[in-house]
């Protein structure tokens, strides 16, 4: 299924796409920006995938993708699960 999105101003928001049926929420982060050039100078994180299952007790290791992000800023990077009595992110 696809809906047309139609950008309005500069900026970054969150599209968000529900079903009554559906266990969960999709939220697409879309950013709007004047030009090609713009949009590709924005820093961003991004992962391979949106969806990780993982079987109780194991792990996975889930890998950050980035763009225009330096070192240093990757030194304070932080992760957290928005409910630790399902999952928690540790190093």
């Amino acid at each position: 299924k696809e809906q047309l999105v139609t950008a309005v101003n500069n900026g970054q928001t969150f599209i968000t796409v529900t079903h009554p049926k559906a266990e969960a929420k999709k939220q697409i982060l879309c950013y709007v920006a004047e030009t090609e050039e713009e949009l590709a100078l924005m820093k961003l994180f991004y992962t391979d995938k949106n969806t990780y299952n993982i079987v109780t007790p194991s792990f996975i290791d889930v890998y950050l993708s980035y763009r225009n992000i330096s070192e240093e800023e990757l030194a304070t990077v932080q992760w957290a699960s928005n409910n630790s009595s399902v999952a928690i992110c540790s190093l």
